[in-house]
């Protein structure tokens, strides 16, 4: 029960983080908008993406576009949350890594 709180935590955690990283974007920078945070290395640039990766079906209606990324998105937080409530079940370690490891191919120890 334990690694199903950690994992639930960490999952919530994560989307929460990235939640405010972008509403903190979008109220504080103005459009095509770059912030050097490391030179020749990492910059924060504020654009609008329609689509998906790399701008998949950007061209596609929105009457199409929204329920198929929300389908999408709902089929895979669930199966990673199954992923992951399942192999807390067989865990025979409690590190949360244990899982990692699991799905790596290597050995307990």
């Amino acid at each position: 029960m334990k690694n199903r709180i950690i994992i639930i935590l960490i999952f919530l955690v994560s989307v929460t983080l990235d939640q405010i990283s972008k509403y903190i974007v979008q109220t504080k920078m103005t459009l095509y908008q770059s912030i050097t945070i490391s030179d020749n290395f990492f910059h924060i640039t504020y654009i609008l993406n329609k689509g998906a990766a790399f701008g998949l079906f950007s061209n596609s209606s929105e009457s199409f576009r929204t329920p198929f990324f929300i389908a999408v998105s709902i089929i895979a937080i669930s199966g990673l949350l199954y992923f992951f409530i399942a192999f807390a079940k067989h865990a025979q370690s409690n590190s949360p890594y244990s899982y990692f490891k699991r799905c790596s191919g290597k050995p307990y120890r």
